[in-house]
């Protein structure tokens, strides 16, 4: 199973490819999404009291709904797994299978299900990864519309938008930072002069955590500061 990002829009300049097969189904599902999480930036957008406001890149909840679909739909005895393509403007997840036999596209974007591997659903039903009320694809749907599916007689492909182009290569250098340290980044980026109590009333994370992510940004190399604690401000290493 594999992720693969791309620098542009087509599959013309190779960035990364990263290997999450040889172990569980359960763990390599995990694995994906904590990486598809590092690249699913958020804007934060600052005002002059610090009202904040947030745009993701994607739907991440779109993105996790198309994973667990590839996972049971694939027809594992062919020995076909899934592969997630990254791309400047977009995340594809392409899997083995097509259409259930006897499932119209009409019955899919309605979330009717016709399970393919029964076994795989009901112990991923047990850990908490899928539901039996076809949820997702009609998510999917109304998020990004039909034109997110396409289909053919042996694959099944998922193309969830990005709101912006990202640079692909900065996508994979941040895969290392937590969650709290992109959104710290997110508001420096907006408000470079932030304090560390603004950051906090932004971000609605308190003062040790906000302290500790601009710690590690910095010892990371993400931003150097410039000037005094009190009238300095943060410079962005991108």
């Amino acid at each position: 199973i594999k992720v693969a990002q791309f620098s542009g829009e087509d599959k013309g300049s190779l960035i990364k490819r990263t290997e999450f097969g040889y172990k569980s189904l359960a763990l390599s599902m995990e694995q994906i999404i904590h990486y598809v999480q590092g690249i699913n930036e958020t804007r934060v957008m600052v005002g002059n009291a610090l009202s904040r406001r947030e745009e993701s890149l994607f739907d991440f909840d779109c993105f996790r709904e198309a994973l667990v679909n590839a996972f049971l739909h694939t027809r594992w005895e062919e020995a076909t797994p899934p592969i997630f393509y990254v791309f400047s403007n977009r995340i594809e997840v392409l899997s083995y299978g097509g259409l259930p036999l006897g499932l119209s596209k009409e019955d899919f974007y309605l979330g009717r299900q016709k399970v393919i591997n029964e076994s795989l659903m009901k112990v991923f039903s047990q850990l908490g990864y899928a539901e039996t009320t076809g949820y997702g694809v009609p998510l999917i749907v109304r998020r990004y519309g039909k034109e997110a599916f396409d289909f053919s007689e042996s694959f099944l492909q998922v193309t969830i938008p990005f709101a912006w182009k990202i640079n692909a290569e900065n996508a994979v250098k941040k895969s290392d930072l937590t969650p709290k340290e992109k959104t710290v980044l997110d508001v420096l980026k907006e408000k470079p002069s932030a304090s560390r109590s603004m950051i906090a009333e932004a971000t609605g994370f308190n003062s040790g955590s906000v302290a500790y992510a601009i710690s590690s940004l910095e010892r990371k190399g993400y931003i150097v500061r410039s000037g005094s604690k009190k009238t300095g401000f943060w410079i962005i290493k991108e």
